[in-house]
C-alpha cells in the first residue's frame, strides 16, 4: 500500500516535490509508520522501482513461451507495464536520485529486457538487420511503458490489446534507407554541441537545460548553471528573474520548435493525400527531438516542477500540438474512432520521445528513417 500511493505521488508530482508525510497521508498512517518500513524516501524509490523492472524481468525470462515467440513476449511485457504504469515515468524521471551502484544495477537489468526483445524481433523477421532490431527492440518497449507517460483511460483488456497490435505494426514496418536531415530545418539549438551563440542568455539556457537533464531541475543551483558559463549564480538575475523562468523558457522553446517543425513539415505535403502529410507530420516530431535532445529531455522530466500557472498554459499548447496528430491520423484512417485515434498519437509520440532519449542509439544512422517508419505504421497499421 505504501509504495502504491508513494509511485502515484512520485510520478504526479515528482520526487523532490514528495514528503514522507505527504506519503503517510495518502496512506491514512503516521509517518513514523512509513520509516518503519523504509529507511528514507530513496530507499521506498528503490524498492519502487527495483519490484517493477522484476515484473519486466520475470517476462523475458520465462521460457514457458519459448525463447523466439514474440507475440507471447509481447503480451507479458503489456501485462507488466499496465501492472505498474508508473515504472516508465519513476526510471526516466526519477532513478538519477538512487545510488550510482543502483543506477548501474538498474540499466544493467533494462538492457537484458532490451536484448531479450530484439533477439525475438530478429527471430521473428530475420531480414532485418542488427541495427535495426536493437532500434525496433528499444521502440518497442518504450511504446509497451507509454500509459506511464499520459492518462489514457482504457480498460483493461483492451489497452492490453491495442499496445500489443501497436508492437506489431512498430516491428511490421518496412525499414527505410537511412537519410540526411533535412538542411532546413537546422536551427540554432540550445543543446548544440558544436558552435554555440555568444549570448549570455542562450549560454544559461544551454547549461541549464544539460544540468536539469542530468540532474533534475530541483538538484541544480544557479551557481551551478553560473559557473558553466563562467559567471557567478546572482549575474543570472540579469536575464532571468527567477530559476523557474529558466525552465518554463526552455520547455516554451521546446514546444515552439515542435509546432515550427510540424509547420515546416507539412508544408511539403502541401495539397498531397492525408498519409503523406501524417508521414510529414511524423518526420516533423522525430526531427525536432533529434536536434533538441536536452530540451526533450527536460520537457519529459521537469514539467512537474513548472509553476502552476505556466504548466496550465503550456499544457494548453501541447494539447493542440498532440490534437493535430488526432486530426491527421482521422483524415488518413476515417474509419478510425476519434478515441482509437487519439490512444494511438499518444502511444507513437510516447514511443518517439523514449526512444530518442537512449543516447547510444544516436549513433546509429538508421534511428531518424527507422523512427518515422515505425511510428507511421503504429499510425496507420494497427487495427483496433
Amino acid at each position: 500500500m505504501i509504495a502504491r500511493h508513494a509511485a502515484a505521488l512520485f510520478a504526479e508530482r515528482g520526487f523532490d516535490a514528495v514528503r514522507m508525510d505527504d506519503i503517510a497521508a495518502a496512506c491514512g498512517i503516521t509517518a513514523r509508520a512509513v520509516y518503519r518500513h523504509y529507511q528514507n524516501k530513496q530507499a521506498l524509490l528503490s524498492h519502487i522501482v527495483t519490484t517493477s523492472q522484476d515484473r519486466f524481468l520475470r517476462s523475458v525470462t520465462d521460457e514457458a513461451s519459448g525463447p523466439d515467440d514474440l507475440a507471447a513476449l509481447l503480451t507479458q511485457l503489456v501485462t507488466a507495464s499496465l501492472d505498474s504504469p508508473h515504472f516508465a515515468v519513476l526510471w526516466q524521471r526519477e532513478a538519477r536520485y538512487l545510488a550510482p551502484d543502483e543506477i548501474t544495477l538498474l540499466r544493467g537489468r533494462l538492457d537484458r529486457i532490451v536484448e531479450r526483445i530484439t533477439r525475438a524481433i530478429q527471430a521473428a523477421t530475420p531480414a532485418l538487420s542488427a541495427r535495426h532490431a536493437e532500434i525496433r527492440g528499444w521502440a518497442v518497449l518504450s511504446a509497451i511503458t507509454s500509459p506511464g507517460h499520459h492518462d489514457l483511460a482504457l480498460p483493461r483488456p483492451q489497452y492490453d490489446d491495442l499496445l500489443v497490435r501497436a508492437c506489431h505494426s512498430a516491428i511490421r514496418a518496412a525499414p527505410d534507407a537511412p537519410r540526411e536531415r533535412f538542411a532546413d530545418t537546422v536551427r540554432t539549438r540550445t543543446d548544440a554541441a558544436g558552435a554555440t551563440l555568444s549570448s549570455r542568455r542562450e549560454q544559461i539556457l544551454a547549461a541549464a537545460a544539460r544540468a536539469f537533464r542530468r540532474t533534475g531541475y530541483g538538484s541544480v543551483g544557479n551557481s551551478e548553471i553560473g559557473a558553466a558559463v563562467g559567471i557567478a549564480g546572482p549575474a543570472i538575475y540579469r536575464h532571468f528573474d527567477a530559476k523557474s523562468e529558466i525552465l518554463v523558457e526552455l520547455i516554451r522553446r521546446y514546444l515552439e520548435w515542435l509546432t515550427h517543425s510540424l509547420i515546416t513539415h507539412m508544408a511539403r505535403a502541401d495539397g498531397e493525400e492525408p498519409e503523406s502529410v501524417l508521414r510529414m507530420v511524423v518526420r516533423g516530431y522525430v526531427q525536432a527531438g533529434l536536434d533538441s535532445p536536452d530540451l526533450l529531455a527536460v520537457r519529459i522530466t521537469e514539467w512537474s516542477s513548472l509553476p502552476p500557472a505556466d504548466a496550465d498554459r503550456l499544457g494548453r499548447w501541447d494539447a493542440d500540438l498532440r490534437s493535430e496528430w488526432d486530426l491527421w491520423v482521422n483524415r488518413a484512417r476515417p474509419a478510425l474512432s476519434r478515441a482509437a485515434a487519439h490512444a494511438l498519437s499518444l502511444v507513437t509520440t510516447t514511443m518517439i520521445d523514449d526512444t530518442l532519449r537512449v543516447g547510444r542509439l544516436h549513433a546509429l544512422t538508421e534511428l531518424p528513417a527507422e523512427l518515422e517508419a515505425m511510428a507511421y505504421g503504429v499510425l496507420t497499421e494497427t487495427t483496433w
